[in-house]
């Protein structure tokens, strides 16, 4: 269940209480684009800062995730 999203430049990124965090490609709205994924997470909120998304997470608390590379975040 998505709980939170924000959004950089041309990117969402999205908290989901399942699945993680995502990175959406945004930049034509009427074709959004996956671009990556952080697993593992149970998301609730996510706020981002040039290449670190801050997460807010259900098991760990603060999370701080490098989406320097939105393929291979880390």
């Amino acid at each position: 269940m998505s709980n939170g999203v924000t959004v950089q430049g041309n990117y969402a990124y999205v908290a989901d209480s399942t699945y993680g965090l995502f990175m959406v490609d945004v930049s034509n709205p009427a074709a959004a684009t996956l671009k990556g994924q952080y697993a593992g997470l149970s998301a609730q909120n996510v706020a981002v800062a040039g290449n670190y998304a801050y997460v807010t997470d259900y098991t760990f608390g603060l999370v701080i995730v490098d989406v320097t590379n939105r393929q291979s975040p880390f």
